[in-house]
């Protein structure tokens, strides 16, 4: 069932529209794009999804500075094409206010489509996974008429009239050269109705005989009342007999100019219209740029490291997350300090406890960090969307100007690296718990990387980043540096090298490229931590006898694998048990990923079914190497070292 929205709209007098300017009226939305399509036929992947969001989280921007903008973002089969565009008689506060509703409000009501169209009085935006730019089409479409009805006696009349006036209007649309401002307005008396205002308006792309196709299709729809609209894809006709747009403002001043786009030819009259208004366009805006590098100025002196909470507005249907900041500082008692559960590279994480007696944990993200606040985006966008016995739950968000919180559910025993390390002395861990969080944890990375909707790297996994519930059940955390891929994509690249030495897959290292056989690396290294009791240190320096991951290998290959088991379990442990977990470890470090096992061989293989696992070959070896993993005994102190470089190829990801 195809599902359309439409909602009738009765006449609006003038005032009201003008007082309404930059509070855009909707009209309606769907989510199919064809009225022959169905939601299940149309239904995105997440690699689309990544992109569809991306995309419209620019379109805000775009609208303060252009009435129409085109563009498309990704790869076939997940390319996603869009645009939006304003009536050109709105100024450019107008058309980004509408366009971010738009945005916002499509994305809510068509989730999971890949084709989506929603109208609003002054603009309308449209996306598909195929392209469309330049082309004209009719349908779906929306009608809208006011209640008055005009008398059967006097219909003909009127109907000619009209019909006339329009089609006349239309020629003059038509014939603005691609790719124009193809938009007009007219006022025309009919005898015994008094004056008629009209508009039509095309998408500028539009030949010429497409725009004039468009619109008299549209105008051959439209109803026989004192007031109508039909608003298609392609283009909008609208008539009313009182005045309903702003003839002044008809001067398309931030019509897109990049893409070699122009308004039309003005008449004489329209440019002694305009003369008047040359002074104030000269003044006007040397006025407004002292004014506007005066306030940057002071920003910059008082702001000059924070980063404008504007740039979370693509946080869009996750309202129901959302806290009052104050619950979570008096949650907290104020962020105090002896709330302080810890602290990493992107801000401090709070113990609190809300007023129904919830535990939490919340992470406040350094207002200094320019990472932290596309890692708090992405944080949101993918854990919200995460649910699994072997993932943190994200509890929720608070946004209160510059502060970012991410609220968790709290676990008790805190992360595997202080209770495996030492660090948390309240604990031991016996063979039997160690195991459970080694199938725990692969149980969550074949999760995100197989058994969710959505495909995803978490590209940071270390044991600081596994917290403990209060049955030493495991839980993976910090989906910050996370990435969506797509189901079918066995890769990605990126110049961002960002992570943590030592858990960090060698080819990421070095090429940049990462897969779910870099999260299997990691898993690996995790793997001989459990095994060993040893922490392995991300202080880059090159491969020795003595880093975790050699000395695993140098053991087994001699057949002496019993040297790496921790003596803290003094021999309480299941040989099998023992000998599958090292074997399964030493599979994830080798150096070629493609020979890595997936989570899915792991998760079996833990689960102690019979798997065929291969002869292990050695892990990256080279002395120039900065991606080692020191061998150290338990040190009380965590040296894990994160680092972030400055360039990204990669988009970074607006659901996650």
């Amino acid at each position: 069932m195809v599902r359309f929205n439409i909602i009738f709209l009765t006449f609006l007098p003038v005032s009201f529209v003008i007082a309404t300017t930059h509070n855009a009226l909707y009209i309606g939305y769907n989510c199919t794009g064809s009225t022959n399509s169905s939601l299940d036929s149309n239904r995105a992947s997440p690699s689309y999804l990544y992109n569809l969001y991306n995309l419209l989280g620019a379109f805000t921007l775009q609208a303060s500075k252009t009435a129409y903008y085109n563009s498309s973002l990704g790869e076939t089969p997940n390319c996603v094409y869009a645009f939006f565009i304003c009536r050109f008689d709105q100024d450019s506060r107008s058309c980004s206010s509408c366009i971010n509703e738009a945005k916002n409000r499509i994305l809510k009501a068509c989730p999971y489509q890949t084709e989506a169209i929603i109208w609003y009085e002054n603009c309308m935006m449209r996306y598909s996974r195929f392209s469309f730019f330049g082309k004209m089409d009719v349908s779906p479409w929306v009608p809208i008429t006011a209640p008055q009805n005009i008398s059967k006696s006097q219909v003909t009349h009127f109907a000619s009239s009209m019909r006339k006036s329009m089609t006349d209007l239309a020629t003059l649309v038509a014939d603005v050269p691609p790719p124009g401002a193809k938009f007009k307005t007219t006022m025309v008396n009919i005898s015994g109705f008094g004056n008629l205002y009209e508009t039509a308006q095309c998408v500028p792309e539009l030949t010429a005989k497409d725009c004039h196709l468009c619109l008299t299709t549209a105008i051959e729809r439209v109803a026989i009342s004192v007031s109508a609209r039909a608003l298609l894809p392609s283009c909008i006709v609208w008539y009313q007999t009182t005045p309903f747009y702003n003839s002044s403002a008809i001067t398309y001043p931030f019509f897109n100019s990049t893409s070699g786009t122009h308004p039309p030819p003005t008449t004489a009259t329209e440019k002694k219209n305009r003369s008047s208004h040359i002074v104030a366009a000269v003044s006007v805006p040397i006025v407004l740029a002292i004014l506007l590098l005066s306030g940057a100025w002071f920003c910059i002196y008082r702001h000059k490291r924070r980063k404008p909470s504007s740039d979370m507005e693509d946080i869009v249907g996750l309202e129901s997350l959302q806290f009052d900041f104050r619950t979570i500082k008096d949650a907290t008692g104020n962020f105090s300090l002896r709330n302080k559960l810890g602290q990493g590279g992107f801000g401090v994480v709070y113990k609190g406890k809300l007023q129904d007696g919830q535990e939490i944990a919340v992470k406040r993200l350094s207002i200094y960090s320019g990472q932290g606040t596309s890692e708090f985006k992405t944080e949101i966008l993918l854990a919200a969307k995460l649910q699994h016995n072997n993932l943190v739950k994200l509890l929720g968000f608070s946004l209160h100007g510059e502060e970012k919180l991410l609220v968790y559910e709290l676990l008790p025993n805190s992360s595997l690296d202080k209770v495996l390390f030492g660090q948390n002395k309240d604990l031991t861990l016996d063979w039997k718990t160690r195991y459970k969080i080694l199938l725990g944890t692969a149980r969550g990375l074949l999760y995100l990387h197989e058994d969710s909707r959505l495909k995803i790297i978490h590209r940071d996994l270390k044991s600081s980043n596994i917290l403990l519930d209060e049955t030493m059940n495991p839980k993976i955390t910090d989906f910050g540096l996370a990435r969506l891929v797509g189901r079918d994509q066995n890769h990605a690249d990126t110049s961002k090298i960002a992570g943590t030495y030592g858990y960090m897959a060698p080819e990421y290292a070095l090429t940049g490229r990462f897969s779910v056989m870099s999260d299997a690396y990691s898993f690996g290294i995790i793997a001989l931590e459990l095994i060993s009791g040893h922490m392995c240190s991300s202080v880059a320096f090159p491969y020795h006898e003595e880093s975790l991951p050699l000395r695993a290998w140098n053991l087994w290959k001699d057949n002496a694998t019993i040297d790496l088991i921790d003596p803290k379990l003094d021999g309480n442990f299941s040989s099998d048990e023992m000998s599958r977990s090292i074997h399964i470890g030493l599979l994830c470090i080798q150096e070629d990923s493609n020979k890595r096992p997936t989570m899915a061989t792991i998760v079996s293989a833990l689960n102690g079914h019979q798997v065929a696992l291969s002869e292990p070959e050695p892990p990256l070896i080279g002395p120039s190497t900065n991606i080692a993993c020191g061998f150290h005994q338990n040190l009380g102190l965590s040296s894990s070292n994160e680092f972030l470089s400055n360039t990204d190829n990669i988009t970074e990801v607006y659901p996650r």
